[in-house]
């Protein structure tokens, strides 16, 4: 799902959300910040599960796991895990602003993108 999000992104700055069905997104966190900055070089300028979510609330030092980025261009990726389904329309009518691009389904993870 990264390696998507960052070939699709065509190396320019993005946001991702991620639509999980606990309450956090620890495991995407950590895996953008780990992989996507070692791999790609960057991170999206921003990542995470709400517009509305501050990550320095439950994410401590979060400020440390926000750069390097290539800033924001109102390209968006949303990330839909499975397992709370009820949940999602709400979700999407929140985050899902602008432009709807494109839709992949990787595995079970749904990945939408949207541009503002």
């Amino acid at each position: 799902v990264i390696d998507w999000i960052y070939a699709k992104s065509s190396n320019e700055g993005f946001e991702t959300y991620i639509f999980v069905p606990g309450v956090y997104d620890y495991h995407w966190q950590y895996l953008i910040f780990w992989y996507g900055r070692k791999q790609y070089g960057f991170l999206p300028c921003k990542y995470v599960n709400h517009l509305k979510i501050l990550k320095h609330t439950y994410i401590p030092g979060s400020d440390f796991y926000s750069q390097p980025t290539l800033g924001c261009t109102g390209r968006k990726f949303l990330v839909i895990e499975p397992g709370k389904e009820e949940g999602v329309n709400k979700w999407l009518g929140e985050v899902g602003q602008g432009r709807m691009v494109s839709i992949a389904t990787i595995g079970k993870i749904n990945v939408l993108e949207y541009q503002d």
